[in-house]
């Protein structure tokens, strides 16, 4: 591993995967070439049935990376694994990641030096998808782009409701003095929401920061099919939910009512007399604010962008979140083959 920059701070990078054999040769490179020098990494194994396990064994062994150790989860689910990573992490700050992901290369040290800042207990940063082939990845890259844009709203405006455990770091003695997980134990996703909603809530809102530093900016795979994708997208909007915060109710009742104002629109083209000139003026008002607005961390961070994907986006959106708003109340999410919900165990 290179050593390049000094050490101010030791770190432990936290990486939980379940059924990633094929991701983890693209996280192990992007691990090889983190320009830090006193760097601690801890893989959690959560129960993989894909081999992933025993070939990240071979290949640490392989190239002699005595940084990063391999472990079995001691328990079930994401928050388990990143609970027993913490526990066996020997720095006093914590990086977590997930499998599917490409960290840049000064990764650690942008996000050490938020931590110069003693009353900073937690820090987010941003993640976008990689843009690829088909209309699903073209449609994921912009919409991923309006995900960050409100998290980065949230946080601004002293309300943070969410941020991304791909890209997440926070001081390990909060973690313990905030007793980890513990109270949202039996949901085995949304390690990063809830422990954010810990340390806000604790701590105050000058103790969380949201980061647009291009240097924290990580890249996680888009998902494969429509179905992978509304499946995250249900489980994010059924972790929301288990908040009960007014806020994420009033933004996620917002988006689908402004969703189904869109798919209503289509009907001025069927009404005939002048309702396409209603349907035009709707929709052109649309397409300019978010063009304005969908762009904006692709110019803030000069990252190349095409107008035909932001159509494309904002001509799906508006079904596709009806279809979310729909799946949240009718469909049991899952988390890697498991119910995200799970019967909480009886003392």
């Amino acid at each position: 591993m290179p050593q390049i920059h000094s050490v101010k701070y030791a770190a432990t990078v936290l990486v939980p995967f379940r059924n990633e054999r094929h991701h983890l040769p693209q996280l192990l490179t992007s691990i090889q070439k983190l320009s830090y020098s006193s760097l601690e990494v801890i893989m959690i194994d959560d129960h993989s049935e894909d081999g992933g396990y025993e070939w990240l064994q071979e290949e640490v062994a392989k190239w002699k990376l005595g940084y990063i150790t391999l472990i079995k989860s001691a328990g079930e689910g994401k928050k388990a694994a990143l609970s027993t990573g913490v526990t066996l992490a020997t720095s006093s700050i914590i990086l977590t990641t997930d499998a599917d992901c490409s960290l840049p290369e000064d990764w650690v040290q942008a996000f050490l030096s938020e931590f110069d800042d003693e009353k900073i207990q937690l820090v987010a940063g941003p993640v976008l998808t990689k843009r690829g082939e088909g209309w699903l990845r073209r449609f994921q890259y912009v919409e991923w782009s309006s995900v960050l844009l409100l998290t980065n709203f949230f946080f601004k405006t002293k309300s943070p409701q969410m941020c991304s455990g791909a890209n997440l770091a926070y001081r390990k003695e909060a973690f313990y003095h905030l007793k980890g997980y513990l109270g949202n134990e039996n949901l085995l996703s949304g390690d990063d929401a809830f422990l954010l909603r810990k340390v806000q809530q604790f701590f105050g809102n000058q103790a969380v920061k949201y980061s647009l530093d291009r240097r924290l900016l990580v890249w996680t795979t888009a998902a494969d099919s429509l179905g992978d994708l509304m499946s995250q997208r249900i489980r994010w909007a059924g972790k929301w939910r288990g908040f009960g915060s007014k806020v994420n109710a009033l933004a996620a009742l917002l988006s689908f009512v402004f969703g189904l104002m869109n798919i209503a629109s289509f009907g001025w083209l069927l009404s005939g007399n002048e309702g396409w000139k209603i349907f035009a003026v709707w929709w052109g008002s649309k397409l300019m604010v978010e063009i304005y607005v969908l762009t904006f961390p692709f110019r803030y961070w000069q990252i190349r962008w095409k107008m035909m994907d932001v159509l494309l986006a904002s001509f799906i959106h508006p079904f596709y979140v009806f279809l979310v708003g729909i799946g949240t109340w009718f469909s049991q999410p899952t988390w890697k083959g498991r119910p995200v919900i799970q019967a909480k165990k009886q003392a």
